[in-house]
């Protein structure tokens, strides 16, 4: 299960690995942490991709606006500040018809509509429209598409993964909630980039490359994939989708 790892901890093993161990005029620990902090970012993302929920943070229920976007065949939901990437979005029909929209391309914006070519009905897709909008010295927040434009302020829950806070490198007591492989993962990483950053002058960063890669195979991978009590069951969306095209309400062309 999960176990706290110290920044100073994870420092120590990332200089280990990387025989980088006194050599702070080169490679200061500030510039190690920072490191730390982007691969440790990056892993969160990672792991989730893989299909867990470790780091997924969810809003609270709120209702869509109804309706179209200006001169757009969508309806749009405003992203969290602290969203890094979106993982999910949940619907709910009713306070207890929960239904997931499935991700889709930008390219199939204009794809949805119902069989008298309104663009709006019950959303059943998402796509990320802007990751959000730099103004100065801060960042809006960003906005998602919903396909096709929702016909009713329906409530809906955003599932995504937070922004990683930086730890400083005045905080080194500061603690990492690792599952087993994580804090591995994290420091062969680091110990990539600083290879990289030396231009491998001592050789190492394949070797690196690979033992990053067999912690994630063999240690975490596992552990991203849920225990069930019978064998999964693969779902045939293409005989969903044949089935929509049939549905009185809407489809999908």
């Amino acid at each position: 299960m999960s176990r706290a790892v110290s920044l100073a901890t994870l420092l120590a093993t990332v200089r280990r690995r990387s025989d980088t161990i006194g050599q702070t005029l080169r490679h200061p620990d500030a510039d190690v942490i920072a490191d730390i902090n982007a691969s440790w970012q990056a892993l969160r993302e990672k792991v989730s991709e893989a299909g867990s929920g470790f780091y997924l943070k969810a809003t609270t229920k709120t209702a869509m606006t109804a309706g179209a976007a200006s001169n757009c065949n969508w309806g749009t939901l405003t992203l969290p500040s602290d969203c890094a990437r979106v993982y999910g979005v949940d619907l709910y029909v009713t306070s207890t018809d929960v239904r997931c929209l499935r991700p889709a391309s930008w390219a199939e914006r204009n794809s949805f509509s119902n069989v008298f070519g309104a663009n709006v009905g019950m959303p059943v897709a998402f796509a990320l429209m802007t990751p959000g909008t730099e103004s100065t010295t801060s960042v809006t927040a960003g906005t998602l598409a919903v396909f096709p434009a929702p016909d009713q302020a329906y409530q809906h829950v955003i599932w995504y993964v937070p922004i990683w806070a930086d730890i400083s490198s005045s905080n080194t007591t500061h603690v990492f909630d690792c599952l087993a492989g994580f804090d591995d993962w994290v420091a062969w990483d680091v110990t990539i980039k600083i290879r990289s950053r030396d231009g491998d002058l001592q050789g190492g960063l394949a070797s690196a490359m690979a033992e990053r890669d067999r912690t994630w195979a063999e240690r975490i991978q596992p552990a991203c994939r849920f225990n069930r009590a019978a064998p999964g069951r693969r779902v045939d969306m293409a005989a969903i989708n044949r089935r929509a095209a049939y549905n009185p309400y809407y489809r999908t062309r």
